[in-house]
């Protein structure tokens, strides 16, 4: 975190590891990560709440993965309940042997299907989620900083970017689950990207996804 004061120590829990790469979790998650010691950052940074546990891991079984390029991300929550991501990574996935396996495709939740279009910004998955209209032509505007993270919940089970007149995949470092778009933007994405999403009822949402460049506060 940015303001590292040892009266505003990092949290040394398990539960605040973000996962969003297998959502929902397995049961066996909390078997899967952990923390490290390290000498060398004890020593430099002695007396917070991680000194001793400053080095997170994560195991990752690639078989629930499709053969492909994928994302991963950390964020970290401290015990001022503020949350940010602290890096992401681009990795491939080649399994042996006829390739990983595709996760099976997870059903809208109810609230999803009947609530209006909600958005989260941000890496606090508890923070609560705001509604947002669609313009006069019925399409719906999202802006985030490049490299932020959203979760716009819209019910649909499929969804694909509109590149020139044709339909793509969804973008790179984003997933569709249980109607819930979720994109933590990489490096490099800046510009308007404009997705569909297709519900079962029938009717399909469009939204155009404005990424600007990061902006810095001086205070």
């Amino acid at each position: 975190m940015g303001d590292n004061y040892p009266s505003d120590l990092l949290r040394q829990r398990l539960d605040t590891i973000q996962v969003p790469l297998l959502r929902p979790p397995p049961a066996t998650l909390l078997d899967s990560m952990g923390y490290q010691f390290r000498s060398d950052i004890a020593t430099l940074f002695p007396g917070y709440n991680n000194s001793n546990g400053a080095v997170g891991f994560f195991f990752i079984d690639t078989t629930q993965l499709q053969n492909k390029l994928h994302t991963i991300s950390w964020s970290v929550t401290d015990n001022g309940n503020r949350t940010d991501g602290i890096g992401s990574r681009f990795f491939t996935v080649f399994n042996a042997n006829g390739g990983g396996v595709a996760a099976p495709e997870e059903q809208p939740t109810p609230e999803s299907l009947a609530g209006p279009v909600q958005l989260r910004r941000g890496y606090n998955v508890n923070a609560p989620a705001s509604v947002i209209v669609p313009d006069e032509t019925g399409s719906y505007a999202v802006e985030i900083d490049q490299s932020g993270r959203i979760e716009l919940s819209v019910g649909a089970t499929k969804g694909y970017q509109i590149v020139g007149d044709q339909a793509a995949d969804l973008p790179l470092g984003s997933s569709l689950k249980a109607g819930v778009f979720y994109w933590e933007a990489p490096i490099g994405f800046l510009g308007t990207y404009e997705m569909v999403f297709e519900r079962p009822d029938g009717p399909q949402i469009r939204v155009q996804i404005n990424i600007v460049p990061k902006r810095y506060s001086l205070q």
